[in-house]
């Protein structure tokens, strides 16, 4: 299974404001995303990346006719998207996509399950959209200082 992390991040290590939002991503990087995202077949998250996608329609979802695994200890989630799956673990999540023969997988976020998939050195391929970050909340800068980059980068010398 080929796992491709991707994702948008300011120069500074922030992934997303604290409300979930990242509208300083490009749409030319958000057309990149989704690209990848519909030929892979089959995206990743976590349960918070999840409840932001859900407040959109099912159009503007990133891989909206495909598959979307999320990461979350509930039983059950309330969605709009007719191809979501639940998984408890990374490695359950590539077992679950695995199963519905995919060969690879996209992981779109949170910090939380970049980190959980980097952790159990699952990840193949890193895909970064590095932006300069937003114009409207200079206090982002202030609050990224503060929190642990989005990707350990420890291991890519052994790569």
């Amino acid at each position: 299974m080929k796992v491709i992390l991707y994702a948008a991040i300011t120069a500074n290590g922030v992934a997303a404001k604290k409300d979930g939002n990242s509208d300083w991503v490009s749409s030319e990087d958000t057309a990149s995303f989704n690209t990848i995202c519909q030929k892979v077949g089959c995206a990743i998250m976590g349960r918070h990346t999840f409840e932001i996608y859900n407040q959109m329609p099912v159009n503007q979802w990133p891989n909206q006719e495909g598959l979307h695994i999320v990461l979350t200890s509930r039983d059950s989630l309330n969605t709009k998207h007719p191809k979501i799956l639940l998984a408890t673990t990374p490695v359950r999540a590539l077992d679950i996509a695995g199963n519905q023969g995919l060969g690879e997988v996209v992981i779109m976020g949170g910090s939380r399950t970049f980190g959980s998939f980097m952790k159990e050195n699952l990840v193949d391929e890193v895909f970064l959209d590095i932006h300069a970050g937003p114009r409207t909340d200079p206090r982002l800068i202030i609050v990224a200082r503060h929190q642990e980059p989005a990707i350990d980068g420890r291991n890519f010398g052994s790569l």
